[in-house]
């Protein structure tokens, strides 16, 4: 019988292998949302230790390195992984690493980040992995995630016939921001925006407004 970590690294495996050699794309209903998640993540970057959950082929983890002081991206996909040290490779950067790990095992020793983010990837998954992020965090650092909405959820299911999400029944922020609080994290944003609009200074440290159903998940280690 195969496992579900199993199951999920042959998901991902496609995927990866798929967008390698296919030149066609999923376009997810709050993609534009991306936009706002990355310019704030750069900004909270620069200088920092950054874990990247989920990196994938390592193309956003590698525009984070050009600031960071070092990056670690982690993903179950070997095939993404393999595309993500070509592309270390090809920018010349130093100051990243790719491993091999799964979300709810994080290589790391406690205390060992200024910020862990997870770009629609398993951060969030469940209680576990948020422990997980939470433990490798160093005191102050900063958790982010945008995530997977209620109309994403059922494109992913349409597309592929699975997804990290699907099963997640009920408004996804509002379960989220249970979660991240059950593990300890302070100052938690998860927050729904339902228009395109993008608040330049929402609230004493800045918020960034995702479009339809994709949260923005922002939480402080205490």
């Amino acid at each position: 019988m195969t496992s579900r970590h199993e199951g999920m690294k042959e998901y991902w495996d496609k995927i990866w292998d798929y967008g390698e050699h296919r030149r066609e794309c999923v376009i997810l209903d709050g993609s534009d949302g991306e936009e706002e998640f990355d310019q704030e993540l750069r900004d909270r970057t620069v200088g920092k230790v950054v874990l990247d959950i989920g990196c994938g082929s390592g193309k956003f983890t590698l525009k984070i390195a050009r600031k960071a002081k070092r990056v670690t991206g982690i993903d179950i996909s070997t095939i993404g992984l393999a595309q993500a040290r070509v592309n270390m490779t090809r920018t010349g950067l130093r100051n990243a690493d790719f491993r091999f790990a799964d979300a709810k095992r994080l290589p790391s020793s406690m205390n060992n980040f200024d910020v862990v983010y997870s770009r629609r990837g398993p951060g969030s998954e469940t209680v576990r992995t948020l422990s997980e992020a939470y433990r490798v965090l160093r005191k102050n650092g900063i958790f982010m995630q945008i995530e997977i909405g209620e109309r994403d959820k059922q494109n992913l299911a349409r597309i592929f016939g699975r997804g990290q999400m699907v099963h997640v029944k009920g408004q996804v922020s509002d379960i989220k921001k249970k979660m991240l609080e059950k593990v300890g994290f302070s100052k938690v944003d998860a927050r729904l925006c339902r228009n395109r609009g993008f608040p330049r200074n929402v609230g004493s440290h800045g918020e960034a407004a995702i479009r339809a159903d994709n949260p923005l998940l922002r939480s402080k280690k205490g």
